[in-house]
């Protein structure tokens, strides 16, 4: 920047991977979602169902789920097919890291440097919990250096620093690919087939600061060095 005062350096790298990757769910079938309305009309719950599933249907691998009597005729209301669909749904390992440098003398013997480092990580998606609830995994790093360097003497040394960390990592979050209702409806669990929801104990992240302030001479006495 300026010719043995002031200099400069950037660097940047971003590794992409895209894909296309299928899930498995447990879903009913065509006929079950027609037996299902038969049996349950103008039901607001299976509405719900029905329309967060959308189009996918089950169609390998055949379960039967017992629906149970009704509770006011006590008639037995059989059971019906769910099977396993496959999902497909795009899916990208990415992240940029980038670093800048300054370096600066203000005189042969006081010299100053600023450094800022910026890491990020998306895996999406890390969990498939029914179409539209989806996961995913992000990490983002931060760091800021100063630092302060100065002669005192030729056998006398100061250096000052201070550093800023933050890190952030989310275990799973509520991926772009989720609809509204991920992030508001309650899990809810009808085993072994797949349902709406994402658990909320896997919605996790964590934050953390670091700073650092750290002072250091170093100080030579004949053979010997001090660095405290």
């Amino acid at each position: 920047v300026r010719k043995d005062k002031t200099f400069f350096f950037g660097g940047f790298q971003q590794d992409t991977l895209r894909s296309t990757r299928n899930f498995s769910l447990v879903v009913p079938t065509d006929a079950a979602v027609g037996r299902l309305r038969t049996l349950f009309p103008s039901n607001p719950r299976l509405d719900l169902y029905v329309g967060l599933l959308g189009n996918l249907r089950g169609t390998a691998n055949p379960i039967g789920l017992q629906l149970g009597v009704e509770p006011q005729t006590g008639v037995d209301r059989g059971n019906v097919q769910f099977a396993t669909a496959p999902l497909a749904l795009p899916a990208s390992e990415e992240g940029p890291q980038w670093l800048t440098r300054l370096d600066h003398s203000l005189s042969e013997t006081h010299r100053i440097a600023v450094r800022y480092i910026y890491d990020s990580r998306t895996n999406s998606p890390v969990n498939i919990y029914f179409p539209g609830f989806v996961t995913d995994l992000s990490a983002q790093n931060q760091n800021f250096l100063f630092t302060d360097h100065y002669i005192l003497s030729p056998s006398w040394t100061n250096e000052f620093r201070f550093s800023y960390a933050r890190q952030e990592a989310f275990a799973q979050g509520i991926s772009a690919q989720s609809v509204p209702q991920a992030s508001t409806l309650p899990r809810i669990t009808i085993a072994p087939i797949s349902t709406p929801g994402v658990p909320s104990d896997t919605i996790q992240s964590r934050r953390v600061n670091n700073w650092l302030f750290q002072e250091t001479q170093t100080r030579l006495t004949g053979r010997h060095t001090f660095r405290y």
